[in-house]
């Protein structure tokens, strides 16, 4: 894949196109490792366990309807999927194996409904873990 800015990525959350709303996506997978080391053994052995990820989302605030508040007023304490395409402005509606979409499943567990400093842009940060595994597609249509 070649390199790319990373002006283009859309994301949605709970169904609703915040795109225009944030600043920063990422999202991160692990896998807790497991050692089986054994008396004997001149180094440490793993295996991998069970996955894990998380998503952070860095939010301009915004208390339109439909926008950043009230979605995360609807959707703080349960669960919803994060869709991120990271796309190309070529691709940019469309999934494909340049321009991946991922589904990640989370709990809402954290929203700032009021953050800012005089003269700043309010802006905050959410970090949600993942409720299942994460789902890459290079087909498909990201609609908003």
């Amino acid at each position: 894949m070649a390199k790319f800015i990373g002006k283009n990525l859309r994301v949605k959350v709970g169904g609703t196109e915040l795109t225009s709303n944030i600043a920063s996506v990422e999202v991160t997978e692990t896998v807790d490792e497991i050692e089986t080391t054994a008396f004997g053994s001149a180094a440490r052995s793993r295996i991998a366990g069970l996955k894990d990820a998380s998503v952070t989302i860095s939010f301009h605030q915004d208390y339109d309807a439909s926008k950043v508040s009230a979605t995360l007023a609807t959707i703080f304490g349960g669960t919803a999927d994060v869709v991120v395409l990271a796309g190309t402005a070529t691709t940019q509606g469309t999934a494909a194996a340049t321009a991946p979409m991922f589904t990640i499943p989370v709990l809402c567990s954290q929203q700032t409904p009021v953050s800012g400093q005089v003269g700043d842009l309010t802006t905050f940060d959410v970090t949600w873990p993942a409720v299942g595994e994460i789902t890459k597609s290079t087909s498909g249509t990201f609609s908003a």
